[in-house]
């Protein structure tokens, strides 16, 4: 005896398709929030800087705000100790400043979208890294 085949109903067609729409949109969406504005070039003064007896150039950090919130102070530190991590390719290692010096790069939070770019934008005008706090 053969077994009849139960079709699937048209409800449950739409709710298919309506459910892979639904995540297809969530999905371009979560995409598209990670996508960062271009920034501007590297400063002369940093790009012309000479390097190191080891052939490293040494960049100066600091944070703009005492009161950084310490998840983006976390997020700052862990992206440059991994940069700091393939210096021996990119040539390049980020030092904290000293207490009192000048760095040659302040990071800054903003809420300016043009001057985070989205995420985070190195303005050279400023020496800062503006980012979007939180």
């Amino acid at each position: 005896m053969v077994k009849p085949t139960i079709a699937p109903s048209r409800g449950v067609i739409l709710l298919m398709l309506l459910s892979t729409v639904v995540l297809f949109l969530a999905v371009v969406s979560l995409v598209k929030a990670q996508q960062c504005i271009s920034s501007s070039p590297l400063a002369p003064e940093l790009r012309n800087r000479p390097p190191d007896a080891n052939g490293i150039i040494h960049v100066s950090y600091s944070f703009n705000d005492p009161n950084i919130s310490q998840a983006s102070k976390d997020a700052i530190l862990n992206a440059l100790g991994q940069w700091n991590g393939v210096s021996n390719s990119t040539h390049v290692v980020f030092d904290q400043a000293a207490p009192g010096a000048f760095p040659d790069l302040e990071f800054k939070g903003s809420d300016n979208a043009a001057d985070t770019g989205g995420c985070a934008a190195y303005r050279p005008s400023s020496t800062r890294v503006f980012y979007s706090p939180g």
